[in-house]
């Protein structure tokens, strides 16, 4: 059995100039937990959840450095200005936070494997990068992808062979 047997062929994409308010949407509309990242018709990149929880935990830890800086600097409640107080200071992160795009979170570095490639192959990349899904090229263009969950499926039913 091959990754073009088991596949999931012309997955969903997404752009990299995509919001990752669009990107959550396009993953629960699909009811799947990451994509292929495609610019100008190539592959760019990969994203998944845990990208994006990444990046904005990243950003969190950013707005929390800051508070204390100015906590720190400027004594209890930061200064006596308007753009300092800690509802200023939220709205502030959620404009950061609404300015993030996909390509703030997706991963470059895309774990591929060839249409023809043997299954046993494919789980063994997601277990040597511990990752959730492999992008599947033929001629060098996406055309599918596989996640852990198939490969677990084709155990399940037995029809690894």
């Amino acid at each position: 059995m091959q990754a073009r047997d088991v596949m999931t062929a012309a997955p969903a994409t997404i752009g990299p100039d995509e919001s990752l308010a669009d990107l959550e949407a396009l993953l629960l509309a699909k009811r799947v937990g990451g994509v292929p990242v495609v610019e100008h018709g190539k592959l760019a990149g990969i994203v998944s959840r845990s990208d994006v929880v990444r990046v904005l935990g990243t950003e969190q830890s950013i707005a929390d450095t800051q508070s204390d800086f100015y906590r720190e600097f400027y004594g209890e409640p930061y200064a006596n200005t308007a753009a300092s107080t800690p509802d200023a200071s939220s709205e502030q992160i959620a404009r950061r936070l609404a300015r993030l795009r996909v390509r703030d979170a997706m991963v470059l570095d895309v774990v591929s494997v060839a249409a023809d490639a043997p299954v046993r192959d494919v789980a063994q990349r997601l277990v040597e990068h511990h990752i959730h899904r492999v992008v599947v090229t033929e001629g060098g263009a996406l055309a599918g992808i596989v996640s852990a969950l198939d490969v677990v499926r084709l155990v399940a039913e037995d029809r690894l062979g």
